[in-house]
């Protein structure tokens, strides 16, 4: 079995997968003062709730955006699973065309993501990513890397528009009932749900006139929400990243 650790800018994905079958996941918060020994504890006990025995530690791949998380994890995964974790980058085989400057300056994630779509759904694709930044990530139809974009998050945005002014509350998103806000926190729920459904299916659209229509999958911690209420969204798939990352270490280091 393989144990997949992918660690983002706000969670950490673990999952463990018996082949190609993701078996199970877990999400971790993101945290540069945790200690090796701290994650080593958490990862083994979530590992032992599938009474897999020493079979679910017979390999580790690891991916992440966060440099400081990864030799963390590293030791994490070696005093607690007893194995060597194989580290997924850029410059490894990654399953899909890349072209460029694109290798060397677009995030791990947003690769795997796309790989993860593309084994999943076939290509030409986008991928739209609702987490710690918003992006859209296309692949032609021949598996290439295209590009994308990429905006602040949902939560960033509510973090900034609370830390950037005196009075603003951190607040919770919801799907408002009304465009026109009663009062501040709806205001704001308006504000960030339909603005950023319009800055989703607007990038979607521009996306689709240069690279034709096709499936679009959304995957991140707000994709199910919005989702709801787009009509330009065919799948939600929450494990995309996982996905491309267990392909991925099958690529390099796999069996």
């Amino acid at each position: 079995m393989l144990v997949a650790i992918e660690i983002g800018n706000s969670t950490i994905g673990v999952g463990v997968f018996e082949m190609a079958d993701l078996r199970a996941t877990w999400r971790l918060t993101s945290d540069t003062r945790r200690t090796p020994d701290e994650y080593g504890l958490l990862l083994r006990g979530l590992l032992s709730t599938l009474d897999a025995g020493q079979a679910v530690t017979g390999a580790c791949a690891i991916s992440g955006v966060v440099p400081r998380l990864e030799p963390v994890l590293r030791q994490a995964v070696v005093r607690f699973l007893g194995v060597e974790p194989f580290i997924v980058s850029r410059q490894c085989s990654l399953g899909l065309m890349l072209r460029g400057t694109l290798r060397a300056q677009t995030g791990i994630d947003r690769i795997l993501g796309a790989l993860g779509g593309t084994l999943a759904y076939g290509a030409p694709l986008l991928v739209l990513d609702l987490g710690t930044a918003t992006t859209v990530n296309a692949v032609s139809r021949d598996r290439e890397f295209l590009g994308g974009a990429i905006a602040p998050g949902v939560s960033t945005a509510l973090h900034a528009l609370h830390t950037g002014t005196a009075q603003l509350p951190l607040t919770e998103l919801v799907r408002p009932p009304r465009a026109i806000g009663v009062d501040t926190v709806s205001a704001i729920q308006a504000g960030i749900f339909f603005g950023y459904l319009g800055l989703a299916e607007e990038l979607i659209r521009r996306a689709w006139d240069e690279l034709g229509h096709c499936r679009v999958v959304a995957t991140g911690g707000h994709a199910q929400l919005f989702a709801a209420e787009s009509t330009l969204i065919d799948q939600v798939d929450a494990d995309l990243t996982l996905r491309g990352l267990r392909e991925a270490w099958r690529l390099n280091a796999g069996s």
